[in-house]
């Protein structure tokens, strides 16, 4: 069976310029929410009240500055499962996992939006427990993956190669820099 949450985010802009003293100031605002997905969940878990508490648990946070609470629970069959079913397209759910004691949340982000398009996914892995993050992989075209900090280079070293380039255009067109190539080719006033 599948446990299904989904969840509403607040966060208090009242917080933000908060330095701790006195009562903070309230002034929260609805932040949209996520969708925590739990797979394999056995017939005895699912009738466990304690089971549910420690999952819903997992995803409730609460503070001046945030808060993130469910709002929708369901069992679904694996059977009938549909992931659209319990996320918009534009969504990416966290699966929840628990291995050896500990619980862990998986995201796969498909969406380009802010991508590179040399990145097909992001997957991250992150410890339940206390929101560190384990795992940051980069997924790009040729089947490269590349973790956080080799992804960072590999994008550096792309942009030292791409402004080389650019360079190499506008000095081959008698300018000193390639913004004063693009300003004279489209006739932008500097």
């Amino acid at each position: 069976m599948i446990i299904v949450l989904q969840t509403q985010i607040r966060e208090n802009y009242g917080a933000h310029a908060w330095d701790g003293e006195g009562e903070c100031p309230q002034h929260w605002k609805y932040k949209g929410g996520n969708t925590y997905i739990v797979e394999g969940v056995t017939a005895e878990q699912a009738q466990s009240a304690e089971y549910w508490a420690e999952v819903e648990g997992l995803v409730y946070s609460n503070d001046e500055y945030w808060n993130e609470y469910v709002i929708d629970s369901s069992l679904v069959d694996e059977v009938d499962f549909d992931e659209s079913n319990h996320c918009e397209s534009w969504e990416t759910p966290t699966y929840l996992t628990k291995s050896e004691g500990e619980w862990y949340g998986k995201r796969t982000d498909t969406d380009p939006a802010g991508f590179r398009p040399e990145i097909l996914k992001m997957v991250t892995v992150d410890r339940m427990s206390d929101g560190k993050r384990l795992v940051c992989d980069y997924h790009l075209t040729g089947g490269v993956i590349l973790d956080w900090d080799e992804c960072q280079d590999y994008f550096r070293i792309l942009r030292e190669i791409e402004e080389a380039e650019e360079l190499r255009i506008a000095n081959e067109a008698g300018f000193a820099t390639y913004e004063d190539y693009i300003n004279d080719k489209y006739s932008i006033a500097s």
